[in-house]
């Protein structure tokens, strides 16, 4: 049991960073301008402003995939989800009696929701923004 627990906190680790690349990725999206990221690199670099994603010189070769801040922060998001799926999926594995199971799962829905909530709203409403 003490096993899934560790599991558990490290499946919370990649969730909470997930959320963070996420509050990233709407910020580069949707409040660029009103960013760090618009402080440190200007209006005009093709790698940090999605609204100049057209622009942007970095394909990498034989695909489509352009190397921008945003698809950046988008595939670590996409991974870091992948590997709480796998932490958690391993933690069940250790749990073996159904009404413990079923009370983690409920518990854990509800805490990944409100950390989401609250690591997301963090970093987009409050670190993320220019000062």
């Amino acid at each position: 049991m003490e096993i899934a627990i560790i599991y558990i906190i490290l499946g919370g680790a990649f969730w909470e960073l997930a959320a963070i690349l996420n509050a990233i990725m709407d910020t580069l999206k949707f409040h660029y301008y009103n960013s760090i990221f618009y402080t440190k690199y200007g209006p005009n670099n093709a790698f940090w402003n999605e609204d100049l994603k057209g622009a942007n010189p970095y394909i990498i070769p034989g695909t489509k995939y352009k190397v921008n801040a945003w698809h950046l922060f988008k595939s670590a998001m996409i991974i870091s989800m992948a590997l709480n799926g796998c932490f958690m999926f391993l933690a069940g594995t250790y749990i073996t009696y159904l009404p413990y199971k079923i009370l983690v799962v409920v518990g854990l829905l509800i805490m990944y929701g409100i950390r989401w909530n609250g690591f997301f709203n963090l970093f987009y409403n409050k670190i993320l923004v220019k000062k």
